[in-house]
């Protein structure tokens, strides 16, 4: 026994559930999204990429642009990395 009397000392996360299993997940209904939250969601993002690529430097961006692009070929799928690159 541990300090806390007969209950088992829990190490971790892991032994915490092996002790005290989480319940099974009960059936999730589909929640409309609040269209209210969706606008302003959009309106946030509508503003914040223009306002940051203003104050970024043209290096900076263009080496961002390069990552993205970079990250983009590296998946392959649809679109091949050009031959002569």
């Amino acid at each position: 026994m541990n300090k806390f009397g007969r209950f088992p000392k829990i190490y971790s996360v892991a032994d915490a559930q092996a002790v005290n299993p989480p319940p099974p997940p009960a059936e999730t209904q589909k929640r409309e999204k609040d269209p209210n939250a969706v606008m302003l969601g959009r309106w946030g993002g509508q503003r914040g990429g223009p306002a940051r690529a203003k104050k970024l430097s043209k290096e900076r961006l263009v080496k961002i642009a390069r990552m993205g692009a970079s990250a983009r070929w590296e998946k392959g799928g649809a679109h091949q990395a050009p031959a002569n690159s």
